[in-house]
């Protein structure tokens, strides 16, 4: 799939963390990946809330508010800091690739 997206002239990551952790995505483990992060377009694969919705509910295990504590602790930002880690999106790693499809 990754060849036919890239054929089609689509960004793709180089690598995806977490799709093991699904809901449990917590400062700790995501601390973990951090430290240890090649380099690249790497995504970290979350389901960040700052409550539970109940028109849109995530399964009972996913502890989405927990995955967006982690996001904003100080921690994790001192580490995105030490580590050089820049903050992207698909859509804006597109455009700075000069690919206008993310």
């Amino acid at each position: 799939m990754r060849r036919k997206a890239q054929a089609a002239g689509l960004l793709v990551n180089d690598r995806a963390f977490g799709l093991n952790d699904s809901g449990a995505m917590d400062a700790t483990r995501l601390l973990g990946f951090l430290e240890n992060l090649p380099p690249g377009l790497n995504e970290i694969y979350c389901h960040p809330a700052t409550r539970r919705w109940a028109d849109h509910p995530m399964p009972v295990s996913y502890r989405s508010v927990d995955e967006y504590l982690a996001l904003i602790d100080p921690v994790v930002t001192t580490a995105l800091i030490r580590h050089h880690i820049t903050l992207t999106s698909f859509p804006l790693e597109a455009a700075a690739r000069g690919n206008g499809q993310a």
